[in-house]
């Protein structure tokens, strides 16, 4: 009793292979779709949760005169020591601090970031460790825990425990442990961790200063909570621990400011980054998105389907007249219709499962995560169940409620009875389907294009910081590595800098305009002729020249130092000046020194962004101080890129400097620097380019369903008069006027969605109403391209042959 439905379903399948088949393909296509973007959002949302609950770690924000605030995700390396002591909630706390290497194990050498650690570290991180001891691991200075990619790196080997690395060549490092290779999903990229307690570590070094007025945001400090305890009673005590531990009475003669703040470890990804962030935070923005478009593409496949299911119910209600007569009851075939639903969408969903599978790796690699897709779990197959359960329910209602109620005679007769018309032949059913899910399309054609806009106008800053065809070493400005570097085949110049510009230090100078006003800019350290290296000409005034004595040095007798600085627009417009001619000649006096060190504009340059457009040019003094010079940048011929990287390193060796050299072409890093926003506009690109297909799959059905409906009618039309070109009209001022309604109801709300969107950049593009426009043409565009070759295959069929139809 329960086979038959389930037979009859199956049969009435393969009657309409066509329909079954598109329909079948749409559901794929979005289910596909909508759960690799559905695995992403997963992934985001469960960063770090692999780690306890009740894990925090504290970060500093430090307020300077003016309102300039540095936020770092680090805090002071003196502060764990004192929080252990005075806050009684903490059952365990930890550091890390990184520092670069160069490791050695046999011939495998490579320059890593080793993370210096407490050996507390694994007690409030825990790790899943694959061999030795790790409880202990790090108690003993000279030894280091390796994840399993780095094991293997070096040792090619699970277990090295209790071989050696070198450290740049010098330093014997004991392998004690080896942990599970860190997801992707977690703020940490830490793959070597050594014992702090080594003497040569900084994490040692910086534990041997002398206490006093100090502040460094270098270290990065985590906690667990006692059971019971609350993160607020440790909030509280970190105001008193700044004056207490870190020694920043609340009023200092330097008008600084030190804040810290607990973030449980799990919030870390979705928290504003600080200066020296392990990785780039991920955007709540995009997670949503992304989540907001997987709905979107599973709904615009939904409604797909469902309208094209009720169009072909809608010319069953014969059958259903003959399947009453013959004894049938409403049960029955309200049993067929939703089995013949659950057979589509179970179809359509195996193919979508068979499809992830083979995308995911391509995916994964896209993504540069390591996501996987267990269906096979009760719960991720208790979720699919129910999507594919659902979607047939909502297909199958229509056909199962409304043409199962008909009575024989009025089905057998082709009436509706007491039923409307209009709804049982779905004519106002799929109009408001087709305006759900060209609205859908068209929303996701602007935002697209908004996105990819975006994402070309970073490429664009990108571009413009790369064009100057540099390569950065960092390393000691010393005369011989640079005349070294300097006189490589390709290399046209060589100029040295501090490494601000690229990395997460981060040098504030407050100065006084006046007793009163205090303004802070961020200094950045360079050589003469560094601004010329990177195409900066002066707005006015001039830039650092040797010859004109610019190049900071301790005045020979003690007494005040002038340093002149170049500054950019924004720290023009925050001395409150915007004509920079007036600026030249300004003096400031460093409020840090009073009375000992002076500041002197000489020149104007425009602002060089060399972070993400997400974030402010900052206002940016350039001084030319070599105690502070940390980066080499050498200008390489074109083409000679590969040529001047492996110069490099025989001048690195040739120089004595220890370990292999650091190099980072600024083309890289430039690349480096938008990629999540290109790969958020290859996402939307994709998403969109599925919704379309979906979309011209149920056009073409319904074009296909429309013309054989009214196939009578187009013959009689013919037989009158009518021309090609006025029948395939007929069909397509069917679907014209929802798809305009489509773009009134999507317009308003990917406006506001955008508009947010950019909000999240301190530059972006105009929301351009042209877009909008564009978006809409693109619809129609889709519309009559898809009904019109439909249309105009039924139109120019004879006559006769439409006349004899049915």
């Amino acid at each position: 009793m329960f086979r038959d439905p389930w037979v009859t379903a199956f049969r009435s399948l393969m009657n309409g292979k066509f329909h079954a088949a598109l329909t079948i393909a749409g559901l794929a296509i979005g289910f596909a779709a909508a759960l690799l973007l559905s695995l992403y959002v997963r992934d985001e949302l469960g960063y770090d949760g692999t780690f306890p609950a009740d894990v925090y770690r504290v970060s500093s924000a430090v307020t300077m005169p003016g309102g300039a605030t540095v936020v770092f995700d680090g805090t002071d390396y003196a502060l764990a020591a004192g929080m252990k002591m005075d806050v009684p909630q903490i059952q365990a706390i930890a550091r890390m601090m990184p520092q670069d290497w160069t490791v050695r194990h046999d011939q495998v050498e490579a320059n890593e970031t080793v993370y210096w650690a407490d050996p507390q570290l694994f007690s409030v991180l825990p790790m899943r460790v694959l061999a030795g001891d790790l409880g202990a691991a790090l108690d003993a200075p000279n030894s280091v825990v390796l994840t399993r990619a780095m094991a293997r790196k070096y040792f090619g080997t699970d277990a090295p425990v209790g071989q050696t690395l070198r450290f740049n060549r010098t330093h014997v490092m004991r392998v004690t442990a080896v942990v599970q290779d860190l997801p992707s999903n977690t703020h940490l990229v830490a793959g070597i961790f050594a014992s702090g307690r080594t003497p040569f570590s900084n994490l040692a070094e910086m534990d041997a200063r002398p206490a006093g007025f100090h502040f460094d945001g270098s270290t990065y400090t985590y906690f667990r909570l006692r059971p019971g305890a609350t993160p607020a009673a440790v909030r509280a005590a970190l105001p008193d621990l700044v004056v207490s531990r870190l020694l920043i009475p609340k009023q200092n003669a330097f008008g600084v400011a030190v804040t810290l703040s607990v973030l449980s470890v799990r919030d870390i990804h979705f928290a504003p980054a600080g200066i020296n962030a392990m990785k780039a935070p991920g955007s709540a923005a995009t997670v949503g998105a992304a989540a907001t478009v997987a709905l979107l593409i599973l709904a615009g496949a939904c409604v797909n389907f469902i309208n094209l299911a009720t169009a072909r119910a809608s010319r069953r209600a014969l059958e259903v007249g003959v399947r009453k007569a013959a004894g049938a009851g409403r049960g029955t075939l309200a049993l067929q219709f939703i089995a013949e639903a659950v057979l589509q969408v179970g179809a359509g969903m195996a193919v979508a499962l068979a499809v992830v599978e083979q995308l995911l790796p391509d995916f994964n690699a896209f993504l540069q995560r390591d996501i996987g897709f267990p269906y096979w779990r009760p719960d991720m197959a208790a979720v699919l169940l129910l999507v594919v359960l659902t979607v047939s329910l909502l297909a199958g209602a229509y056909p199962a409620l409304v043409l199962s109620s008909l009575r024989p005679v009025e089905a057998l007769r082709g009436e509706s009875g007491h039923l409307d018309a209009r709804w049982l032949d779905g004519g106002r059913l799929r109009r408001i389907l087709v305006v759900v899910q060209f609205a859908i399309l068209t929303g996701l054609m602007i935002a697209s294009a908004v996105i990819w806009r975006q994402t070309q106008f970073a490429a664009g800053s990108a571009a413009r910081l790369a064009s100057r065809n540099m390569v950065l070493v960092s390393a000691p400005c010393t005369d011989g590595l640079r005349d070294g570097l300097a006189r490589l085949p390709g290399v046209r110049e060589v100029v040295c800098s501090q490494p601000t510009m690229i990395s997460s230090e981060d040098t504030v100078e407050m100065m006084e305009t006046s007793p009163t006003d205090i303004r802070s800019l961020h200094t950045l350290s360079v050589d003469a002729g560094f601004l010329e290296a990177y195409g900066l000409t002066p707005l006015a005034g001039r830039l650092f020249d040797r010859a004109h004595g610019d190049v900071a040095a301790p005045p020979p007798d003690g007494g005040p130092q002038t340093v002149r600085m170049v500054i950019n627009e924004t720290a023009l417009r925050d001395l409150g000046l915007h004509d920079p001619g007036k600026a030249i000649g300004l003096r400031l006096q460093a409020s840090a020194a009073r009375g000992q060190r002076f500041f002197t504009i000489i020149g104007v340059v425009p602002d060089f962004p060399t972070g993400s457009v997400r974030v402010p040019v900052a206002p940016v003094a350039y001084i030319a101080d070599p105690s502070r010079f940390g980066m080499l940048s050498a200008r390489v011929t074109p083409g000679r890129m590969a040529e001047a990287l492996a110069g490099i390193a025989d001048v690195w060796m040739a120089a004595g400097q220890p370990g292999l050299p650091r190099t980072l072409p600024l083309s890289l890093y430039a690349a480096n620097l938008y990629r999540d926003l290109w790969r958020e506009g290859v996402l939307f690109t994709l998403a969109t380019g599925v919704a379309l297909a979906i979309a011209c799959i149920g056009l073409f059905g319904m074009a296909a369903f429309l013309a054989e409906r009214r196939t009578k009618e187009i013959g009689i039309r013919k037989a009158m008069g009518a021309t090609t070109g006025q029948v395939a009209a007929l069909l397509l001022r069917q679907f014209l006027t929802p798809v305009l309604w489509a773009n009134l109801l999507a317009w308003p709300v990917v406006w506001w969605l955008m508009r947010h969107w950019l909000a999240g950049f301190a530059a972006h593009v105009p929301l351009s109403f042209w877009l909008f426009l564009a978006g809409g043409a693109v619809t129609l565009v889709v519309t009559l391209a898809t009904v019109a070759g439909q249309g105009i295959l039924v139109a120019r069929r004879p006559p006769v042959a439409a006349l004899r139809y049915e």
